[in-house]
């Protein structure tokens, strides 16, 4: 979306109508539904792009210095590239459309907006293809070359000065090892400073200054920590942290596939830490969240369950060495009921939260008195219910529910549990019994009422304080 607004904005500084043309094609292709027609309205937008190139090919024969024809051309052979289907051929395109670039900065080395063109071009569609690691790591650094070269002869331009230093930030992880990765996001932060010298009032840059000084107080954590490990590998606390710094690095990576690589590099850390100390809360929790992350991330269903198999079997190995551990066996269950719907069949959706029912009762039995898990004991009994076709099982799961949901809210009667609302509604639907029904509704009534008090005077309490305030 950045490359498409820029691309536009550039076209129209120059005046020339290509960016018109695509704005007025986009609009049009929102409104064509039918397959067929818009398969002819893209062959008549790439026949329209052809045309164009054969303008602007025979505009450099007659002037092989025009700079603009060049830009204008490598435009052109970029836009054809998105028509393309054959990733070979895409790629042959964009590396046309680059060499064009490229000609027209060799003409015209002043022109900033050839010099973002190509760039845009490398690094949102070239390099994107791009699967060998080695080639795409020589395009990003030619981007930032690119940039050098421009801002030596532009030294007082603060745009090129935060592109570069965004672009240096955007492909740290090109970098394996942490200390290039901090030698690069230095880097990136000295020309944001420049960027805010020469322009102080960009509340933009000064944004992108502040992110980038956090990101490099965790690498510099990181280096902390890998070196902690080197002195003792057996250092689970350091495995720990150090893990929790590449997941942070991982929040901040765009590009899906590093994203990936970082996470599952965070996840070999946690299970270091397993390894070193079994009985570490934290290194369960940490593994299983960075799990969690990993499997919005993945597209292949078949990864995707095995990813959660291996979170149960983790919680499992954990509680085997912690056998009192009330926090193992209710993570365990909340896993269990969470990720329910990642079997299809009924029975073995039944049987997952069967077996969650069973891990929540067994950390109940060693801490009772925790209101938290009795809500969560009495969701799974509710969600077991929705499996049920029979209404006399579906009627007893749902009074189970209820009885954990109001053990849950006992030491805080005017406490509104939604929960509770849903299963006291469900049952009075099921009810055929009148006055049991009434009875139900009026309970819910009731317990609505009373957090509609609550609410009430929460509200007033609020109001009290802040005329309070406003009177100082």
């Amino acid at each position: 979306m950045f490359l498409r607004i820029f691309l536009i904005c550039a076209l129209l500084q120059l005046g020339v109508n290509v960016g018109l043309c695509q704005t007025k094609e986009a609009h049009f292709n929102k409104r064509v539904t039918n397959s067929s027609k818009k398969q002819e309205l893209l062959e008549k937008q790439a026949l329209l792009l052809r045309e164009k190139k054969i303008k602007y090919e025979n505009a450099i024969k007659l002037n092989p210095n025009n700079a603009e024809a060049f830009q204008e051309l490598g435009n052109c052979i970029e836009r054809l590239a998105e028509y393309e289907k054959d990733i070979t051929q895409k790629k042959a395109l964009l590396k046309e459309a680059k060499s064009k670039y490229e000609q027209a900065i060799k003409l015209d080395p002043n022109n900033i907006e050839v010099v973002r063109r190509l760039n845009a071009c490398i690094y949102y569609k070239f390099a994107k293809l791009e699967t060998d690691e080695t080639q795409k790591k020589a395009l990003l650094e030619e981007i930032k070359t690119n940039y050098e070269k421009a801002i030596k002869l532009n030294k007082k331009n603060p745009t090129l000065y935060r592109e570069l230093g965004t672009f240096l930030s955007a492909s740290i992880n090109i970098e394996s090892d942490t200390e290039k990765k901090k030698k690069r996001l230095e880097y990136a932060i000295e020309n944001i400073k420049k960027a805010c010298d020469i322009n102080p009032k960009d509340p933009l840059t000064y944004d992108l200054l502040g992110r980038y000084f956090g990101h490099l107080s965790n690498l510099e954590k990181m280096l902390e920590y890998e070196n902690a490990i080197k002195l003792n590998p057996n250092n689970a606390e350091a495995f720990q942290k150090l893990g929790k710094c590449i997941e942070r690095l991982a929040e901040y990576e765009k590009d899906i596939t590093q994203k990936k690589a970082l996470l599952k590099e965070a996840k070999s850390k946690y299970e270091q830490v397993i390894n070193l100390d079994p009985f570490r809360r934290k290194g369960i929790t940490s593994l299983s969240t960075c799990i969690s992350h990993l499997f919005k991330l993945e597209t292949d269903e078949t990864q995707k369950k095995a990813l959660l198999e291996e979170t149960k079997t983790n919680y499992e190995k954990a509680i085997e060495l912690n056998k009192e551990n009330a926090f193992l066996y209710r993570e365990l269950g909340i896993f269990l009921y969470t990720s329910t719907d990642i079997e299809s069949d009924t029975e073995k959706k039944k049987k997952r939260l069967e077996y969650a029912i069973k891990n929540i009762k067994k950390a109940l039995d060693i801490e009772p008195d925790e209101p938290f898990m009795w809500n969560v004991l009495g969701l799974c009994f509710g969600r077991l219910s929705t499996l049920e076709t029979e209404k006399s099982k579906k009627k007893e799961l749902l009074e189970q529910a209820r009885e954990k949901f109001e053990k849950s809210i006992k030491d805080v009667p005017d406490h509104y549990s939604g929960a509770l609302d849903d299963c006291l509604r469900d049952l009075a639907e099921l009810e055929t019994d009148e006055n049991k029904k009434k009875a139900l509704l009026k309970q819910r009534k009731e317990m609505q009422e009373s957090y509609r008090i609550k609410v009430l005077n929460r509200d007033k309490e609020l109001n009290r304080i802040k005329e309070q305030n406003n009177a100082k």
